[in-house]
């Protein structure tokens, strides 16, 4: 995608001492989840907007179709939001647990790459 090629093309503008910290792990996932959830980001930003004016349409069909029960459900909605919030704290928690293994496992399977690389190249194979 050009976010991704964006990135690329800046890494390789940057000098070597701007990422000398970062792992290739860290790198490779630089280049493919973090981008993609700014796309998703550009993708559903709209919705900053758009959601409360669909919700308040929704709750207004509501309240004329089915009268005063429909508030039961709008009330259940409300409730349910900080559990929802809660929720999606713990999923984040994860997530961010989970780039962790995946940045460790990248620089391991690079590693194990080099070697094989090594090997291939020194004709020390068997």
């Amino acid at each position: 995608s050009t976010l991704n090629h964006i990135v690329f093309a800046k890494m390789l503008r940057l000098e070597a001492t701007a990422i000398q910290d970062l792992t290739t792990g860290q790198l490779t996932n630089l280049m493919t989840k973090d981008s993609a959830k700014v796309q998703e980001f550009i993708l559903f930003v709209h919705n900053v907007w758009s959601a409360p004016l669909t919700a308040s349409w929704v709750i207004l069909l509501l309240i004329s179709i089915l009268g005063w029960p429909a508030a039961a459900g709008i009330v259940l909605t409300v409730v349910l939001i900080p559990v929802q919030s809660r929720i999606a704290s713990k999923v984040q928690a994860y997530r961010k647990e989970t780039l962790k293994h995946a940045d460790a496992r990248l620089l391991l399977i690079g590693s194990m790459l080099q070697g094989i690389r090594l090997i291939k190249l020194s004709a020390w194979e068997a």
